[in-house]
């Protein structure tokens, strides 16, 4: 009897104390059974394992490797709704929000990267219920980047073709072919004048020839020539001209020695300039540039030093100011050295028709002359000259 009660009793006991050790227990590690390779999301796609390390930002979903292996922002990705809903199908598959998304992107980008973008676009979703309209869409921009080819190159074309407006010098030839009627006059002092007629037309635009009366300080010339720009380049604002002018000289100015006033004079003669000249625009700054020869028909006649360099700022949009030195020098074959006759002008030179029209069609030179190196020829101390070239635009002119 003892016995039995005291079964009952250690039967008691247990019963008490193991569900309590039971919820002192610590919960087991896989409580539900789950192991970490079988989970899976609510779409029924296993999940990714947890990664320990940080994020390798060629798997970040904002970004994307593109055709050539680069990695680059994706296009297709948007706030974290677009991005859930874009995920890709195994069909390759997309959504209306991701390509709405996709498209309002890609519109914002030039038009061969639009290209890219929409064949990349294909490529993550071949499955896509939009392939009609984005191959549509590639052929148009295809369409649109062929014509702005086009146009790109006709517009470089057309500025090549564009007429540039060099400054007309005052004792240099022109550098730049182009129609025009120049009229000007030279005082000085004590007892100097000169005048310039002069009419040019151009053939083509790099081909131009022209006549005129022109006293210079060794005579009165009727003379005539062509002008050829073998470079006038409007994109890089240069010109280079080969000059070739002839006439007749109908007076010579020079004085027959150091010691004598008496000046050789009323001396028909034939006279050839043969001369290159440069042109370059610099934004409001132009430099002109000549050099050459004169050559004379009497037989003691040496040929002559030609040159000249001209520098004239735009200040504003109606005056600009220059300064040119003209250099002559001729061996005269005589005791006393060579005529050398060397000036510089320094003046103000307007365009009254700047505001009208662009061209400056109208030009208005004011100078001061000072001989700078002069031997044999007294009657030029100094003088002014005014200047004026109108290049007219006639129907049947192309300047």
């Amino acid at each position: 009897m003892p016995t039995a009660r005291a079964a009952l009793l250690l039967f008691l006991t247990g019963a008490i104390t193991a569900p309590l050790a039971a919820l002192a227990a610590p919960p087991p590690e896989d409580d539900f059974g789950w192991d970490e390779e079988d989970e899976e999301d609510d779409d029924g796609k296993a999940s990714p394992a947890p990664v320990d390390e940080g994020p390798d930002p060629s798997e970040s979903d904002d970004v994307d490797p593109d055709a050539s292996g680069r990695t680059g922002i994706d296009l297709f990705s948007g706030d974290p709704d677009e991005q859930e809903d874009g995920r890709i199908d195994a069909d390759g598959s997309d959504s209306a929000r991701t390509f709405r998304a996709a498209e309002e992107r890609i519109e914002r980008l030039p038009t061969d990267e639009q290209i890219l973008a929409w064949e990349a676009y294909l490529k993550k979703y071949p499955a896509t219920g939009y392939g009609k309209e984005i191959g549509d869409k590639i052929e148009d921009l295809q369409n649109r980047q062929y014509e702005e080819k086009i146009v790109t190159r006709q517009d470089v074309e057309d500025a090549g073709r564009q007429e540039l407006i060099f400054a007309q010098p005052i004792g240099m030839p022109n550098v730049n072919p182009r129609t025009r009627a120049q009229v000007g006059i030279t005082f000085g002092f004590p007892s100097y004048i000169a005048a310039d007629l002069d009419f040019e037309y151009a053939f083509l635009r790099s081909v131009s020839a022209h006549i005129g009366v022109q006293g210079r300080y060794t005579g009165w010339n009727l003379e005539t020539g062509a002008r050829w720009a073998f470079v006038k380049s409007s994109r890089q604002q240069l010109v280079a001209t080969l000059v070739a002018d002839f006439g007749m000289q109908l007076g010579q100015r020079i004085e027959a020695d150091a010691t004598n006033d008496s000046v050789v004079g009323n001396s028909l003669q034939f006279v050839g300039r043969p001369q290159i000249a440069v042109g370059k625009i610099i934004g409001p700054v132009q430099v002109l540039v000549s050099a050459g020869t004169e050559l004379l028909s009497r037989a003691q006649s040496t040929p002559a030093i030609l040159g000249g360099v001209h520098v004239s700022g735009r200040v504003a949009p109606p005056l600009a100011v220059f300064g040119e030195l003209s250099v002559y020098a001729r061996e005269l074959d005589r005791q006393g050295g060579a005529f050398v006759f060397n000036t510089l002008n320094v003046g103000l030179r307007f365009y009254p028709m700047s505001a009208r029209k662009p061209s400056d069609p109208l030009e208005v030179s004011m100078s001061g002359d000072l001989p700078v190196t002069k031997a044999y020829y007294e009657p030029f101390l100094g003088g002014v000259t005014a200047q004026a070239t109108y290049h007219p635009s006639l129907p049947w002119l192309k300047n």
